[in-house]
């Protein structure tokens, strides 16, 4: 159990360095999202072992994965201008 919690570490911060490199201009902070991997793949670790049982390691290694790249994915920053916001009208000068 303790080398499949420090795997499920080490997959999270793998996808978090994976990430910030790829893009680095549309993410936050480094540091944010490297916590952002490692705990998502702790937290998709610790269900899908919960699910599956003891025995299922190479599943449960890649859905911890799964929800560590499905997290991180959500702190990338749209690409291209900022919208205002829907209630605001146009611009007065």
């Amino acid at each position: 159990m303790l080398l499949e919690t420090i795997g499920f570490a080490v997959i999270g911060i793998a996808v978090a360095f994976g990430a910030t490199r790829a893009l680095a201009d549309r993410l936050p902070s480094p540091l944010l999202v490297s916590g952002t991997g490692a705990c998502a793949a702790l937290l998709g670790g610790w269900v899908a072992r919960t699910v599956f049982g003891a025995g299922h390691a190479p599943i449960t290694f890649a859905l911890a994965a799964a929800v560590s790249v499905a997290l991180v994915t959500l702190l990338i920053k749209p690409k291209g201008r900022a919208r205002p916001p829907a209630g605001a009208g146009p611009a007065r000068a």
